[in-house]
């Protein structure tokens, strides 16, 4: 278990009907409160002694002692990987949360260009290609870009992004993503280039028909490209991300190019 508490948030495991927690020990515990049971007594009913039913809590339990004490707590609670699983199912028809859209357009203004639109989706696009119109090769214009694209091809949209802000298409891009900052596209376009802010929690999308869906079993990020300074502390400010400034990375030190850091220098 204490294996599973250290990888848990990074595969996107999490116990499905159980309470609320960083990880399966924490969620057994604020479970076992709300019950208001004590460690003896959920222990007696699963058949485990009081010191496992503490690892439990610890998370140092093996995996069959947390099992036995779920058949007290939440018998029908299952592991949320099963919710990856049909998440991804589904993934490309996957709309932004009209709170995130709110966010965008009150910090950043009107959204000029949707690119890897849908006519169905919250976001006000004055002009949306979808599927069809093919953002993808299609020229961008306007001032504002927000992109929300499949993730199945997440490479070829943020360098598309990337493509779009080098070649000036637009003034301002807002892309939502994966927070999947070990890809090389990542670290070599993107970071030190766009303000990259990384969202405190996770997001439930809204499928074709509008329905909020189950949260996406992985963080996210917000990748800008050119907005002032103060309209990302604003979009930070209402969203509770964490920022890492463009220019912070752009002076980092960075090995094989600055002795001291290895970072390639902003042009």
């Amino acid at each position: 278990m204490s294996t599973l508490a250290k990888v848990g948030p990074h595969i996107g495991f999490r116990i499905i009907g159980l309470a609320n927690g960083d990880n399966p020990a924490a969620q057994v515990q604020a479970a076992r409160r709300q019950r208001k049971m004590t460690q003896q007594g959920v222990a007696s009913r699963a058949g485990i002694s009081v010191p496992t039913m503490r690892a439990v809590e610890r998370g140092t339990a093996s995996i069959a002692a947390l099992t036995s004490v779920l058949t007290v707590l939440a018998p029908k609670a299952r592991e949320a990987m099963l919710v990856r699983a049909h998440w991804q199912e589904r993934r490309d028809v996957r709309f932004t949360p009209p709170e995130v859209v709110e966010w965008v357009t009150t910090s950043f203004g009107l959204i000029s260009i949707d690119p890897a639109g849908d006519h169905r989706s919250f976001v006000p696009a004055e002009r949306v290609l979808t599927e069809a119109d093919d953002g993808l090769a299609t020229l961008w214009a306007g001032r504002l870009a927000f992109v929300n694209p499949p993730f199945s091809d997440l490479t070829r949209w943020i360098g598309r992004c990337c493509d779009a802000w080098d070649r000036r298409e637009v003034e301002m891009i807002v892309g939502l993503f994966p927070a999947r900052t070990e890809t090389t596209t990542f670290r070599e376009r993107v970071f030190g280039v766009a303000d990259v802010l990384l969202m405190p929690r996770r997001l439930s999308f809204y499928d074709e028909h509008r329905i909020k869906m189950l949260p996406a079993p992985f963080a996210l990020m917000i990748c800008i490209w050119g907005a002032q300074r103060d309209r990302v502390l604003d979009f930070a400010a209402r969203t509770g991300a964490l920022v890492l400034w463009a220019s912070d990375a752009a002076k980092a030190p960075s090995a094989g190019h600055d002795s001291e850091t290895g970072l390639l220098p902003k042009a």
